[in-house]
């Protein structure tokens, strides 16, 4: 079930990092330190409200699970839902709605995606790493670490299966990169480009063209793409306003990017894309800062960090949502994996 717990206020900088050790956030006595003045909209990352709950120290454990696709209408459509819950430093994962393992040990999982293996790369946003699980697995298979900076999206290539990592800005409060870990194995490949200074999310098409959105210090919208085999980025414009990136995903035809202040309100969407050109929009009813989503199956699963649940969306068509899960705290990633 759906509540209604307002969001605080937000001013996220790269100077907040005081906050993910449990100290009051301070503004920068610099007087040209970026910050996002998005006042409503929960920052993805690096920076940990002092006031949640203590994070699951636990064990991670998982149930016996089907390997089969057996939908039954309810989320996931097919395999296990990993779904980040940020600021309890856990995954959940559920099959068919209900909630079948936990993984535990992150410091601010944020970002997820799988391979073509169907395992699961999470990225650990303040511990400075990202993590690999194998389908329905509870001990890691790797780790790669990722230090002076704060990773926050992921995504697989899908011809080669390297892994490339959006770091949102650095620990020395500077801008952000790309690092592909080529093999999966460091130390990455890292890429940038001046026109962008936060980077967010990232994906690739079926070419394995890599798109990219963000910000740059202007508070403006980036999205950029490189293509196969190039180290230079090219910057895109879209023929429409975002105003706060989402995620980037591919639905089989389109580029997707996700919107986490839809018409600069307190709402989400996903718009479909060419690269260049908005082709149509999925609305969320309802939803109000939907981060990470995942699209597949004619379904889009959209965890709302600011209702705290995770809601099952028809796709493209959007509207109200079919199915809802409550209870985490601050969910931001949700991948699916299918056992392969």
């Amino acid at each position: 079930m759906k509540t209604t717990n307002a969001r605080a206020a937000v001013i996220i900088g790269a100077a907040l990092l005081s906050a993910c050790a449990g100290a009051q956030p301070a503004l920068a006595p610099d007087a040209g330190a970026f910050r996002l003045s998005l006042g409503s909209v929960p920052r993805s990352g690096a920076l940990r409200d002092p006031a949640v709950p203590a994070p699951n120290g636990g064990k991670s454990w998982m149930l016996p699970t089907a390997t089969s696709c057996g939908y039954n209408g309810k989320l996931p459509p097919c395999g296990l839902l990993y779904v980040t819950n940020y600021h309890a430093d856990d995954v959940l994962v559920f099959q068919n709605d209900k909630l079948v393992g936990t993984l535990t040990g992150f410091k601010g999982p944020d970002g997820i995606c799988t391979d073509r293996h169907g395992d699961v790369w999470i990225v650990n946003n303040l511990g400075q790493n990202v993590v690999e699980y194998a389908h329905g697995g509870t001990s890691p298979l790797k780790t790669l670490g990722d230090p002076g900076y704060y990773p926050l999206g992921c995504a697989v290539n899908p011809r080669t299966g390297a892994l490339v990592v959006t770091n949102v800005f650095s620990t020395a409060s500077g801008p952000g990169n790309i690092a592909i870990y080529h093999k999966t194995t460091g130390p990455p490949l890292v890429l940038n480009d001046p026109n962008v200074f936060y980077y967010f999310f990232c994906g690739f098409d079926a070419e394995s063209n890599l798109y990219v959105d963000g910000l740059n210090t202007s508070e403006t919208f980036r999205f950029l793409e490189l293509l196969r085999g190039q180290h230079t980025f090219k910057n895109l414009t879209l023929d429409g306003t975002l105003y706060y990136p989402g995620a980037v995903a591919w639905d089989g035809q389109h580029v997707d990017v996700g919107d986490q202040r839809y018409h600069n309100e307190i709402a989400s969407a996903v718009y479909q894309t060419t690269g260049q050109k908005i082709v149509g929009t999925t609305l969320l009813t309802g939803a109000q800062d939907v981060v990470g989503y995942w699209v597949g199956s004619g379904s889009l699963i959209g965890p709302d960090a600011n209702l705290n649940d995770v809601s099952l969306y028809q796709y493209p068509a959007g509207g109200e949502p079919t199915l809802s899960v409550g209870d985490f705290d601050k969910p931001y990633g949700a991948a699916v994996s299918v056992a392969r």
